[in-house]
């Protein structure tokens, strides 16, 4: 398994539920399209 940063682990996550449920949304401080401070939801949209 390739190494990955926490805040990729959880990009993946997000977008794995994302995928798999229409119903799961992120929302909060932060969050939008250039993906917040950490980038954590870059791409997401």
């Amino acid at each position: 398994m390739p190494r990955r940063t926490m805040i990729e682990a959880i990009r993946d996550a997000m977008d794995v539920s994302m995928g798999r449920d229409e119903r799961v949304i992120v929302f909060g401080e932060d969050v939008g399209f250039f993906g917040g401070v950490f980038r954590c939801t870059q791409g997401l949209q």
